[in-house]
């Protein structure tokens, strides 16, 4: 790699530190080794494109997070393809680790989202899992980042959303699904805590009960002071009016 190609580079990048420079040149002569210039261009990654993911690399591998903006602007391509092919030149050099949810927190700064967002994890996975699909990977930053974000906006955490969708590498209205799912999911756990302490109104039927119930401790003789005191119309009338306060409590 050119070293003024690559000090060109960082310093539009905004990147000072020599140890991303050096892990950039490293990542170059890996690319060397390990592929071909034909597999590079069916990833469409050549020329500046090429300087600019491994300085993408390294910056990642060094903990700096660089601007994606920047990034995708240097490169030359559009941003679903930018996405895509880093991440296809990450897996041919054997870079890829394996994010917890937790570190993911940590380094979007919602930590306090973490306990709700590995518990819509575990379910969406357990959901997954009864359709047959064990075959998924739910530990790929896809389904880490759609879970911490239906969290964060289920705490009204405030996190910087953008940066969270990129990390999946999908298209948006892809991640957008995800997210509904997910937040669903997250809607059921919050309310899951809450029905405990939730109070539920009495049905009509239950309310009728208690109506009859209370009409039976009243003494005999009020029922048979009414105006007719034949015992058929008295337990029509009796009737009439455990039903009338019954449908009365009912709509109040």
């Amino acid at each position: 790699m050119n070293q003024n190609v690559l000090k060109t580079f960082s310093v539009k990048l905004g990147i000072t530190s020599q140890r991303v420079l050096r892990k950039a040149q490293e990542y170059h002569r890996l690319i060397e080794v390990k592929t071909s210039s034909t597999a590079l261009a069916a990833l469409k990654i050549t020329g500046s494109c090429e300087v600019v993911m491994c300085l993408d690399l390294a910056s990642e591998h060094c903990g700096e997070h660089l601007d994606k903006k920047n990034l995708v602007r240097l490169s030359g391509l559009n941003k679903r393809t930018y996405l895509s092919s880093v991440k296809a030149l990450e897996s041919l050099l054997g870079l890829e680790t394996a994010q917890t949810l937790k570190e993911m927190a940590v380094q979007y700064g919602c930590t306090e989202a973490t306990s709700l967002a590995e518990e819509i994890l575990r379910r969406y996975v357990a959901v997954q899992n009864e359709k047959s699909c064990q075959e998924m990977d739910f530990r790929s930053p896809l389904f880490l980042s759609a879970a911490l974000c239906a969290a964060c906006r289920k705490l009204k955490v405030r996190v910087e959303w953008s940066k969270l969708r990129d990390v999946a590498s999908v298209k948006r209205t892809t991640y957008e699904r995800l997210l509904v799912d997910m937040g669903n999911i997250a809607q059921d756990i919050t309310g899951d805590k809450k029905s405990p302490n939730r109070k539920r109104g009495k049905s009509f039927y239950e309310e009728l009960e208690q109506a009859v119930l209370e009409e039976e401790a009243v003494p005999v003789k009020q029922v048979r002071d009414t105006e007719n005191n034949d015992p058929k119309v008295n337990f029509q009338l009796w009737k009439q009016k455990i039903l009338a306060q019954a449908a009365k409590k009912q709509s109040s």
